[in-house]
């Protein structure tokens, strides 16, 4: 019996622990990105809410803590990926980050995905941590491809 409490109480470390890994890094990045003044929290709000958006549907929806957390690291990822492409480059526009507004949909669309294959197939916690990761990461990807086949220039100026 005892063993059996511990291993619930692990499961339950494990599960917050992914959790507050995918949330605490989108904080991070969202505030390392924002500049110091009196504009740091119009920034920081810009970049953070997105996520906030996306994490809050998984949220309502129940989603697995580790999915949700998965999630959330792609998207810290994304946001940091982002954010390096603006800084790097001769002149940074500030319109480029309608790019990234406009890429989080794809992102949304990874999430509502793997909320629906780990309902139908649910996995262990770190294989549906990983889900989370590699499906928003795959649909901000194929959303970003979109945006700078059409509508975006992405090279590298």
């Amino acid at each position: 019996m005892g063993t059996v409490m511990v291993s619930d109480l692990g499961e339950r470390i494990t599960k917050l622990s992914l959790l507050v890994v995918g949330g605490i890094s989108g904080l991070i990045v969202a505030a390392a990105l924002s500049p110091t003044g009196p504009y740091f929290w119009g920034n920081f709000r810009f970049y953070w809410l997105p996520h906030a958006a996306i994490l809050g549907l998984m949220c309502w929806y129940r989603a697995p803590a580790a999915l949700t957390g998965g999630v959330g690291l792609g998207l810290a990822l994304y946001l940091a990926a982002f954010g390096w492409w603006v800084f790097s480059r001769e002149h940074p526009d500030s319109m480029s980050w309608l790019g990234y507004l406009f890429s989080l949909p794809g992102g949304a669309i990874g999430a509502v995905i793997a909320m629906c294959w780990t309902f139908l197939h649910p996995k262990q916690n770190l294989e549906t941590f990983l889900i989370g990761l590699g499906l928003v990461s795959l649909g901000i990807i194929l959303n970003q491809s979109l945006l700078c086949a059409t509508v975006m220039y992405c090279r590298q100026s």
